[in-house]
């Protein structure tokens, strides 16, 4: 699996999967146009509680041409208020779950 970090419009970049980490408000702005161009889907799962901060979960949306990437994963941190460390691990398990899918880039 290719793994590269790049600076650009997040619903434009084509790849196999986008990885999204959630938790202690990050991403703003960002999260809040991707979840605008998948028709609401981050804040639909969250609402399910499928996203809640501290859960770990790890939760993929399909693209379906709303954005560039073929499938977006979004992962939040095993424990609420760890900061950095909470992405940190669940950017690991976003990866650990799209090498099970056999994401390539």
């Amino acid at each position: 699996m290719e793994v590269r970090t790049v600076t650009a419009d997040v619903r434009e970049h084509e790849a196999d999967a986008l990885i999204v980490l959630l938790g202690g408000g990050a991403g703003g702005d960002v999260v809040a146009a991707l979840d605008a161009a998948l028709g609401g889907e981050i804040e639909a799962r969250r609402a399910l509680g499928e996203l809640a901060d501290g859960s770990g979960e790890v939760v993929t949306v399909p693209g379906r041409g709303r954005v560039a990437a073929s499938r977006v994963v979004l992962a939040t941190a095993e424990r609420a208020g760890r900061g950095v460390h909470g992405l940190r691990e669940a950017g690991a398990a976003a990866g650990r779950a799209l090498q099970r899918a056999g994401a390539l880039r």
